[in-house]
């Protein structure tokens, strides 16, 4: 029995790594062979439908997916996930349909809230994005993401200073993340180098 559970729980590792580095098919194969010995494991179904969704089977994606969207343990993240994987596949319409489901749940969720404004401008729904963005801006006002999509909106609505203040803000936002992100790659960099040293 100990050594069949610690099977599982090496198959359910080489699934997770060989997802992690991108070998798919290899993810899973481990991942449905786990599913015969687990067949209840909602966590091996949601990375089942993760890599259905990374390969981009659209069919196969939505049936693991869906087995989760009644279980409150993973309806907000498979839901999100879901989205995500439409939404790539430029079917915005029902990737806005899973980012609302994932809104019920958790109102204020940035992630869903950003790809929820990001559906409604994909489908030229400009007036409708800007109810999801500018929630968030309120919530989250550091999120450079955020404002290039409400700057566009805006734009798009004909609200030229609203949309060249979102535009400002965007440009401030995202030129900070880059220092930011600049400085942290350096101190990397220094801390390897002291390491080496040593």
């Amino acid at each position: 029995e100990s050594l069949a559970n610690g099977d599982q729980d090496m198959l359910g590792r080489l699934g997770d790594a060989r997802l992690l580095t991108g070998q798919t098919t290899g993810a899973l194969a481990a991942y449905e062979k786990l599913l015969t010995m687990r067949a209840d494991s909602s966590r091996v179904r949601f990375q089942m439908a993760r890599v259905y969704a990374a390969v981009g089977d659209k069919a196969a994606a939505a049936v693991h997916f869906g087995r989760l969207m009644p279980e409150n343990a993973w309806r907000l993240q498979a839901g999100l996930e879901w989205g995500e994987m439409l939404g790539r596949m430029g079917d915005w319409g029902q990737a806005e349909d899973k980012f609302r489901q994932v809104l019920a749940l958790e109102p204020d969720h940035h992630r869903a809230l950003l790809l929820q404004g990001e559906a409604l401008y994909a489908q030229a729904r400009y007036a409708a994005a800007l109810v999801p963005l500018q929630r968030l801006a309120g919530i989250r006002s550091d999120d450079w993401r955020v404002y290039g999509f409400l700057s566009k909106s805006l734009g798009r609505l004909g609200r030229e200073t609203e949309a060249q203040r979102a535009y400002d803000r965007y440009k401030f936002l995202l030129h900070r993340e880059q220092i930011d992100s600049r400085i942290k790659a350096e101190q990397k960099a220094l801390g390897q180098m002291m390491k080496e040293d040593i």
